[in-house]
């Protein structure tokens, strides 16, 4: 069987996806699903704002979320994000939320799955490390430690 030009340019097209990746989750959840309650929306009513702020210190070096996790600023925003402050984590919602910090890395993780802004350092510091919650430890990795207005969490790297 003899496969024609352009049938055969599909193929490669297809097979260089399946290699590269080309940004695609298979299985799994993609950008704009819920995650853990928390949705990716158009920004309507926000009767519920919070900020908590959030350093990995690793070396002795204090690094800050990536700006622009989880908004988009044209398809959806996700409750729960980073926008121009560095180190800040906004929660903009409808309604009050309790959001976890695993929430948020799971926010991270669909925003920026891999890369230099990759959650992947701050979640295993979370799991690994030490979580300090306004200067007290908190043991239980990253799902024991609600988002909630006004707390500072440090992630001590391993």
């Amino acid at each position: 069987m003899r496969i024609g030009r352009r049938a055969r340019a599909c193929w490669m097209l297809a097979l260089a996806c399946v290699v590269a990746g080309c940004g695609l989750r298979i299985g799994g959840p993609n950008y704009g699903d819920t995650v853990d309650g928390i949705a990716c929306d158009k920004g309507g009513s926000v009767t519920f704002e919070a900020t908590v702020h959030l350093a990995l210190i690793s070396d002795g070096q204090w690094i800050q979320p990536t700006e622009g996790v989880g908004s988009t600023g044209s398809a959806c925003n996700y409750w729960v994000r980073t926008e121009g402050d560095p180190g800040v984590i906004h929660i903009l919602a409808p309604h009050p939320v309790t959001p976890t910090l695993a929430t948020f890395f799971a926010i991270w993780d669909l925003a920026i799955p891999q890369g230099s802004g990759s959650s992947a350092p701050f979640r295993d510091a979370a799991e690994h490390g030490a979580i300090i919650v306004n200067g007290a430890a908190v043991d239980g990795g990253s799902a024991a430690v609600s988002l909630v207005d006004g707390e500072t969490i440090e992630l001590h790297a391993p």
